[in-house]
């Protein structure tokens, strides 16, 4: 045995150079990532904070994703809007000009009607927008089409309305109050007498049908199916349908006749054509303010606008529910479409006081929330890159530094290899 090192300093020189080498690969890792450490437990000092940090930054941004939907939406929401309220004034301007054009003949009178029929139509696919899977005019039922007309062409409409036994809803609660199906069940079997009154044998089962209202029955035993005006009503089990029906300012007559008898089976249905709901949505834009998403498609301002539509549409020329025959509609088409377009309509409206909406309020209040998102979310994005300035400052390695280390370190372990080559080479041999 001539060597001067023995065991016990080899392996603390050994030991001692592996704690170098890890020093070195921790620096190349540092330099290759440009991260001080590749977890939490190598940031001890400050991984408490940089977990709090982190767990913010995500929550705000969900915030921005969340936010940058419903921004979307409401978008969407404004560009069917802003269409409906040009469909409805151009419609107006067609009724101003027919009405400046007295007596109505039968090619401008029908061109107009053509018109009100496509413009139904127009108003249904708007109120039909669907974005990201979402019906944006549906309520809760978001899920599902909202508006269906059941009417393809200005024929079947007018074959439904004719203006004489069946006219077209006058009033909202007429038109959009009820969606029911009346079964026997509910009814407890019905009675025709004097060819224009329908008794239910269950009280308060018609509580809820409105002067105005078209109801369809179906499963007549007696061949009274089809369609029909509530003239008058008792509020809870007798409705007529026919005679003199007053609605505000405006009195209309309505000419229809049904088979006397008992209708054990019969179903009275409440025609509406909207099939969503009226609960509002709401959507968080941070934790302390939320907006309402409570725009549906019987809002007054579509409402009053298809109502108007429905008046000019019903009716062929040439018969007694024509428009011809009954140009007051003109006018009273022309007060609800004021109505629907502006705020605060100069017309006496013609059947009694409507609910206030217009297309300009909807859209002062879509932008309004539009204008909430966007101050909200370019807050989120600012807080958001301090946040990220915060976290880069404790994850992130100085390059200079670490690049520096790694040298220094590599100049040490090379300097230690040596050490221990010298140190082994060394004999007493060489000092006898």
């Amino acid at each position: 045995m001539s060597r001067i090192a023995t065991l016990a300093a080899s392996n603390t020189l050994l030991d001692l150079m592996a704690k170098v080498q890890s020093r070195v690969q921790d620096q190349q890792v540092q330099v290759a990532t440009e991260k001080a450490s590749q977890t939490y437990a190598g940031l001890a000092p400050n991984a408490g904070r940089l977990v709090s940090l982190e767990t913010t930054r995500s929550a705000i941004g969900r915030s921005i994703d969340n936010n940058a939907i419903a921004q979307t939406r409401l978008e969407a929401t404004d560009t069917a809007v802003e269409a409906m309220g040009g469909t409805i004034r151009d419609f107006r301007a067609v009724l101003l000009d027919l009405a400046a054009n007295q007596p109505l003949d039968e090619a401008h009178t029908t061109a107009v009607q053509d018109w009100a029929f496509r413009a139904l139509k127009d108003m249904e696919s708007y109120l039909n927008t669907e974005v990201t899977g979402r019906f944006l005019f549906a309520g809760s039922r978001a899920g599902s089409a909202p508006v269906d007309m059941g009417l393809t062409t200005a024929v079947d409409f007018q074959a439904r309305f004719d203006g004489e036994s069946v006219i077209y809803p006058p009033t909202r609660a007429a038109h959009v109050g009820t969606r029911a199906s009346l079964t026997p069940a509910t009814t407890g079997g019905l009675n025709v007498a004097g060819g224009d009154t329908i008794t239910a044998a269950s009280a308060g089962a018609f509580a809820n049908l409105a002067v105005g209202a078209t109801i369809r029955l179906s499963g007549s035993g007696l061949g009274n199916d089809g369609y029909y005006t509530v003239v008058s009503t008792n509020g809870s089990d007798r409705v007529g349908i026919a005679g003199s029906m007053t609605v505000g300012s405006a009195t209309m007559t309505v000419a229809n006749v049904m088979n006397d008898g008992a209708e054990a089976a019969a179903t009275v249905s409440v025609v509406n054509w909207y099939d969503g709901d009226t609960v509002a949505q709401g959507h968080r834009v941070d934790k302390s303010r939320s907006i309402a998403l409570d725009l549906d498609g019987i809002d007054p301002s579509f409402e009053k606008a298809i109502r108007a539509m429905g008046l000019i549409a019903q009716g062929a020329y040439g018969t007694a529910g024509g428009l011809e025959q009954n140009p007051e509609r003109v006018d009273q088409a022309i007060a609800l479409l004021d109505s629907s377009l502006q705020r605060a309509a100069d017309a006496v409206q013609p059947f009694g006081p409507e609910e206030s909406g217009s297309i300009e309020s909807v859209r002062m209040g879509l932008g309004f929330d539009l204008s909430v998102l966007a101050e909200t979310n370019e807050r989120h994005r600012d807080l958001a890159a301090s946040l990220d300035d915060q976290i880069a400052k404790i994850e992130n390695a100085d390059p200079l530094e670490a690049i520096t280390r790694l040298l220094d370190d590599g100049r040490a372990l090379e300097a230690s290899y040596q050490v221990v080559a010298r140190i082994r080479a060394f004999s007493l041999v060489n000092y006898l």
